[in-house]
């Protein structure tokens, strides 16, 4: 039986103000609820500070993905949607597996059929495929121990 693991979905820009930044957090969060075959997506909550009463506020521009192996390629696919859809192709993916995080330094948009097997692979904890014929990268930026 296939376990969900938990895609960090961060939507990154420089140029928007925060009021943008949440729209933009809100119309992927809605997109991926209605489009992608997750288990569950939240807004990702800061935690408030010690000793406050309010809750936290929200990250802007960042979503928890929790979405079952098979699901990756449907979640990636509604990713590279709204990203064309908005000319904003500065998206990236982490994945978090049990054991350690992969970042993928390209754009969602620009993700090639490698880079998805990979981050299948990272979260079923399967071999990584090979590099891609020709580049000699694997495309992943940095792997870290722990989650």
């Amino acid at each position: 039986m296939e376990q969900a693991a938990t895609l960090r979905v961060r939507i990154e820009a420089d140029d928007l103000d925060e009021e943008e930044m949440d729209r933009l957090t809100r119309q992927l969060w809605s997109e991926l609820r209605d489009n992608a075959d997750a288990e569950r997506i939240d807004l990702v909550e800061i935690d408030a500070p010690h000793g406050s009463k309010g809750m936290g506020a929200l990250e802007l521009g960042a979503l928890l993905v929790q979405v079952l192996p098979s699901a990756i390629p449907g979640v990636i696919a509604v990713l590279k949607g709204w990203g064309d859809r908005r000319r904003r192709p500065d998206m990236k993916v982490m994945v978090r597996g049990a054991d350690r995080a992969v970042e993928l330094e390209c754009p969602v948009g620009t993700m090639t059929n490698h880079q998805l097997m990979q981050l299948i692979a990272v979260v079923t904890n399967a071999p990584a495929p090979p590099p891609a014929a020709g580049t000699g990268r694997t495309g992943e930026t940095g792997e870290t121990g722990g989650a």
